[in-house]
């Protein structure tokens, strides 16, 4: 009878010293998967030539960058975030006049990529001011939040538009990421304060979003995606101090009041029509509006630039 008691003691402690095992390769790879998910996100830019990929891109489009650059300069400075991040910016100013428009370029390029965008507000008389997102063209910050930290870099901006350029109105206006910080901006009592309008051109819709889409064109096969995003949101959450669902842009979209206008491109592959739908449809604004142009992501602005600055500025007259 002893030997039985001893042999079922024995057996309880291989099989709790198996379950202990077991449950830390679980725990170990998990945090392992969400480390790759969290550090391949923040550091996206990592190795990326921001600066040569708007310049590229520009020219591809057959954008006139040198007649730009020869009928406007801009000066050159940093504003400082609440956190403490350093934001580089193009400001284009005459502090007689009294709009000025903030523009928040997108992924892997940085604040040049905006300017077929600054040339229509510079036309109609407003002050410009584009900035570096972080980890953009001269940012020192080596970390892209998917606007959760980069709306500092917004506030920042806009204070600077009302301190230095005595600003009367302040619109913000950004594409595809861009888009996005400016909207997690919209949605903060800040910006109600500060912001007149604000214009979301090809925006994303949620950090988790882009990444679910990267995922979904990797050999992933046998490992959900549920869990994937649970590990990287656990990491987030435990090593930077935010999640995907702080970044979400259609949830954010129900806080936002400031008069709002949206630039949907039909032919976008990036943002679907039924994602900037959902967001348009939660944005809490008085006045919002929705327009089409029959081009792809962020390309709006090249392919219809009459039109694109008249749906802009007949929606700022409003």
């Amino acid at each position: 009878m002893k030997t039985k008691k001893r042999i079922g003691k024995r057996t309880g402690i291989i099989i709790g010293v198996i379950v202990a095992v077991l449950t830390t390769v679980c725990v170990t790879f998990s945090i392992y998967v969400g480390k790759q998910v969290a550090e391949g996100l923040l550091h996206m830019n990592e190795g990326n030539d921001t600066k040569g990929n708007s310049v590229k891109q520009l020219e591809i489009w057959g954008y006139d960058l040198n007649g730009f650059n020869e009928q406007y300069e801009p000066e050159m400075t940093v504003a400082t975030a609440e956190d403490g991040n350093q934001v580089p910016m193009a400001v284009f100013a005459d502090k007689k006049k009294g709009n000025t428009a903030i523009l928040v370029h997108g992924a892997g390029g940085d604040h040049v990529s905006m300017y077929p965008v600054a040339e229509i507000y510079l036309r109609n008389g407003w002050n410009v001011i584009a900035i570096d997102q972080r980890a953009s063209g001269d940012s020192r910050n080596d970390k892209v939040s998917f606007g959760y930290f980069e709306k500092l870099d917004v506030k920042a901006a806009v204070q600077y538009a009302k301190d230095e350029l005595s600003s009367q109105k302040v619109v913000l206006h950004g594409q595809s990421m861009g888009a996005a910080t400016v909207a997690l901006y919209a949605a903060t009592e800040n910006a109600g304060e500060m912001v007149d309008a604000v214009i979301l051109d090809s925006c994303f819709d949620s950090m988790k979003s882009m990444f679910l889409g990267v995922w979904r064109e990797m050999d992933t096969e046998g490992i959900p995606e549920d869990y994937v995003v649970a590990c990287g949101d656990w990491y987030l959450k435990n090593f930077y101090g935010f999640g995907f669902d702080d970044a979400d842009v259609c949830e954010k979209m129900k806080e936002n009041h400031i008069d709002t206008l949206m630039l949907q491109m039909s032919q976008d592959v990036i943002v679907s029509d039924e994602k900037a739908q959902e967001m348009f449809a939660n944005i809490v604004a008085e006045e919002k509006k929705i327009c089409y142009f029959d081009s792809v992501h962020v390309k709006g602005i090249i392919d219809y630039p009459k039109e694109y600055e008249e749906a802009v500025f007949s929606f700022l007259e409003e």
